[in-house]
């Protein structure tokens, strides 16, 4: 398990090893650490998805982009955590998927405001906290396929009523 961070001030690809000082792509095993300014793509698609363990964008002000059918898997073997911060900007579309693979329990999603694509969670025991108010995209999905999802006494709505 390593740490990645993310280049401040740069417009890169989320699988782009410039776009992190450590000169390497984040793996299922790092955790990535995102802060400053700047355009963060997430460019992964379902045959080569973006990658980590943990994402956290605290201190972030910059944009996370996740366009139509780009996916990110979040998670791997050990408890991990992907938090989004009010003063991101983050505008996905209905299927731009979250996919939750951790098998283990003691996860956690904070979407800090955030309006949501898609998620998935379908890390085979794993288990993943909600952290505050979920809100969903008009059509997107959330399809807990394996594994658990506890809301933490957090409402789950979606802007088309249905998810």
């Amino acid at each position: 398990m390593a740490t990645r961070t993310w280049v401040t001030g740069s417009t890169k690809n989320w699988s782009d090893s410039t776009a992190w000082v450590e000169a390497a792509a984040p793996t299922a095993a790092d955790d990535c650490i995102i802060a400053g300014t700047g355009t963060l793509t997430i460019d992964g698609t379902s045959g080569t998805p973006n990658l980590c363990r943990s994402a956290v964008f605290t201190g972030f002000t910059g944009t996370l982009t996740h366009a139509t059918t780009k996916q990110l898997n979040v998670g791997d073997g050990t408890a991990g955590a992907l938090t989004f911060v009010s003063g991101m900007t983050y505008a996905p579309s209905a299927t731009s998927l979250i996919k939750l693979v951790s098998t283990t329990t003691g996860n956690t999603f904070t979407s800090g405001g955030k309006v949501i694509g898609s998620i998935t969670v379908e890390g085979a025991g794993g288990e993943w906290t909600q952290g505050d108010a979920l809100g969903f995209a008009t059509g997107a999905t959330f399809t807990p396929t394996s594994g658990g999802w506890l809301t933490g006494n957090n409402n789950i709505s979606s802007a088309s009523g249905n998810t």
